[in-house]
């Protein structure tokens, strides 16, 4: 797996190396309102996460010390306890954040609804994610022929049976590519760094 970051420090043909970084940002919503929330037993928050089905969360008194003073650590342990493919953070002390797992162009949070919502105050509609790839954690070969080849002239990256493979644009035996060992993403994408 990469990470948000990580880079490939490319060389060709014998060049000044070039730098081709991998980003990726996880889609989050945060309340619109502070905490303490004055929720009521069995409002209902309804989150889509990365475009799947929505999640119905479901806010019970018994979850709370105090649900019409609940506090944002209470919010975000409920919502962590039920939903899938996110997690909810304590931000600024007084919001809330859900934010997805996935972490690239294709995570996404949409608060749809809810009656929880009125109090809570998340903006509805979805939320994307950021990044050059669309999931850091499973970064495709032509993900990364796209990042390299927009950083780095003269090299081409193809996908070899799902392994990446680079090469130069140029023949003969001045002709190289090399991966400097500086880079961050090497190991991960089973390249090494001889020329």
């Amino acid at each position: 797996d990469l990470e948000p970051g990580d880079t490939l420090i490319v060389g060709v043909d014998g060049g000044a190396p070039a730098t081709a970084t991998f980003n990726a940002t996880a889609a989050a919503r945060e309340t619109g309102t502070a905490g303490p929330f004055a929720l009521v037993d069995g409002q209902t928050l309804l989150v889509r996460i990365d475009g799947g089905a929505i999640q119905t969360i479901a806010f019970l008194a018994g979850e709370f010390v105090d649900i019409a003073a609940a506090t944002p650590a209470e919010v975000a342990a409920v919502i962590n306890a039920k939903i899938s493919g996110a997690k909810a953070i304590v931000t600024g002390g007084t919001r809330v954040t859900v934010a997805s797992d996935r972490r690239g162009a294709a995570s996404a949070v949409e608060v749809t609804g809810g009656t929880a919502n009125t109090v809570l105050g998340f903006p509805t509609g979805p939320a994307a994610g950021i990044g050059n790839v669309a999931d850091i954690d499973a970064v495709t070969a032509a993900e990364v022929g796209t990042v390299v080849e927009a950083a780095v002239a003269g090299v081409t990256v193809t996908d070899e049976a799902g392994h990446v493979r680079m090469t130069s644009g140029t023949t003969g035996p001045t002709s190289s590519v090399q991966v400097d060992a500086a880079s961050t993403a090497d190991d991960a994408l089973g390249l090494d760094n001889a020329v």
